[in-house]
């Protein structure tokens, strides 16, 4: 995937590193992979509201559930992870939502 603005590392609950390239909403993505909706804060960070995996980014971001929801959130950017192996997808995913407690994964 090309046209990244920049490049955030996610670090799980195990300590585990997870680099994320940074995309605006609404930008065409593929493949298989895990993904965060963020918010930029004033201090350039980005804050997650949503941890999230798939076998197609494509299909799941224009159809996901929760979309509405985190764009309400104030969302403005997805960061992806590429991962083909479902499997390590969803640790990734254990991982990152037991560390960062995102707002719209507990509901």
């Amino acid at each position: 995937m090309e046209n990244y603005s920049a490049e955030v590392p996610w670090t799980g609950k195990s300590g585990r590193n997870y680099k994320y390239f940074v995309y605006k909403i609404g930008t065409e993505l593929s493949g298989p992979g895990n993904f965060v909706f963020t918010r930029r804060a004033a201090n350039g960070d980005h804050d997650p509201i949503f941890f999230g995996q798939t076998k197609d980014l494509q299909q799941s971001l224009a159809t996901q559930a929760k979309a509405g929801q985190v764009v309400e959130a104030g969302a403005t950017h997805v960061c992806v992870h590429n991962e083909v192996n479902e499997g390590k997808r969803a640790v990734e995913l254990s991982d990152l939502v037991t560390e960062h407690h995102p707002p719209c994964n507990a509901t």
